[in-house]
């Protein structure tokens, strides 16, 4: 997996992590010691600004605690805003698209499954290696849900993401 160009030397003077969150450890411009720091962006992730560069929190946070910022840093949760290191885990471009949510589009409730419109029955869908892979036609929504997230167990593993609220 490719590591972005962030060093631990460039962040860990400035800021500490602490229960979630980013610290700041020094007096910058209007930015106070001891405060938390980040600020929501207009997708929800907790942004900083550092030596005029933006950066995500949850980066800098794995990058603190692992030395390293892989190209793709997975919310386990998928709450954007919950940046404790036990929710953190380096993904790649698959994984973290396999750990998404239900599309807000969704029209049958269900990842990976949808009514056929030109017969009778579901047909499931799963993405697995940057492919998507039609997995058949079934006569129920129910039956078409349960084979779909199966498979997404087994080709998934532990990024295995079924859209519903725990």
């Amino acid at each position: 997996m490719a590591r972005l160009e962030m060093r631990v030397e460039d962040f860990a003077p400035y800021f500490e992590y602490k229960d979630g969150q980013l610290i700041r450890t020094v007096d910058c411009k209007h930015k106070n010691k001891g405060k938390i720091a980040g600020s929501p962006d207009r997708k929800g992730y907790l942004k900083v600004t550092h030596k005029t560069k933006g950066y995500f929190v949850h980066r800098i946070i794995y990058l603190l605690h692992h030395g390293y910022c892989p190209e793709f840093v997975d919310h386990i949760d998928n709450d954007k805003t919950n940046n404790r290191i036990e929710n953190l885990r380096e993904a790649d471009i698959s994984t973290n698209h396999y750990n998404c949510k239900l599309y807000a589009g969704n029209t049958s409730g269900a990842k990976g499954v949808h009514k056929l419109k030109r017969q009778d029955g579901y047909q499931g869908v799963i993405s697995y290696a940057g492919k998507r892979k039609y997995l058949g036609t079934f006569p129920t929504f129910e039956l078409a849900d349960e084979f779909v997230s199966l498979a997404r167990d087994m080709l998934h593993g532990k990024y295995a993401n079924h859209g519903r609220v725990a």
